[in-house]
């Protein structure tokens, strides 16, 4: 998934990011540290209200369109799609590389099947203006939200009897139902 001179590679389950080289986090740019990218950035409210009811799923879908489906590998899921963990919500991880391949911000995406969804940055390099990052990948978030994949992924919830809860989008209808989860 490429913006401006970025790149975002997903990093496979379950390993952890990779460290930003000289992470920082001057007064200016904490700000952004917790500055989720879904909910507080969008620059279409209209499309969040639109999506918000099964937001975990709509973000899964979003971000398999852009990624060409390469978020799987991050998502921790076998052949079929089952993945588990405790809360039954999905998470992954990601890097973001400038034009010298360079690591210079890591990502934190989760999205829940009760109206929760984030990414967000974790770590951002000293030499990287969080700002541009969070706006820019806010923007491609939200621009043309309705361009979504095909996907679904189970995860299984320790605290529900592995009962899976799913995500995704069938082709008509974002999976958000919780009493069919």
């Amino acid at each position: 998934m490429t913006f401006n001179q970025y790149h975002i590679t997903f990093v496979p389950f379950p390993q952890d990011a990779p460290a930003v080289a000289e992470p920082y986090w001057g007064d200016a740019e904490t700000t952004f540290r917790d500055y989720n990218m879904v909910w507080e950035a969008n620059s279409s409210p209209e499309a969040y209200q639109q999506y918000s009811p099964f937001i975990g799923s709509w973000l899964l879908a979003r971000l398999w369109f852009l990624s060409a489906g390469k978020i799987r590998e991050a998502l921790g899921v076998d052949a079929e799609g089952m993945g588990a963990i405790d809360g039954g919500h999905y998470v992954a991880n990601a890097i973001i590389k400038n034009e010298a391949q360079d690591i210079i911000a890591t990502l934190w995406i989760e999205g829940t099947s009760w109206g929760f969804a984030e990414m967000r940055l974790v770590d951002c390099d000293r030499n990287t203006n969080a700002e541009t990052l969070v706006q820019g990948f806010s923007a491609l978030l939200w621009q043309n939200p309705q361009e979504v994949s095909i996907c679904k992924i189970g995860m299984r919830d320790f605290e529900r009897d592995m009962q899976p809860i799913y995500y995704g989008y069938d082709g008509e209808h974002f999976i958000a139902n919780q009493d069919e989860m």
